[in-house]
């Protein structure tokens, strides 16, 4: 149901699905996404000067 937590046997079929997994057969059917946002990501310069600043 909509909004209401997971419960343990709900918990791997959602990992499954997240992991592109195929509940019946377990077949992988889509490979994982592994970029990071660009949002998340943080300028070398920046984070190098606060490092040398603090330390």
């Amino acid at each position: 149901m909509p909004g209401r937590p997971l419960t343990t046997e709900q918990q791997g079929a959602a990992r499954a699905l997240m992991d592109g997994v195929d509940l019946r057969t377990g077949e992988q059917l889509v490979a994982p996404k592994l970029a990071v946002d660009p949002r998340a990501k943080l300028p070398a310069a920046p984070l190098l000067a606060a490092l040398t600043a603090a330390a």
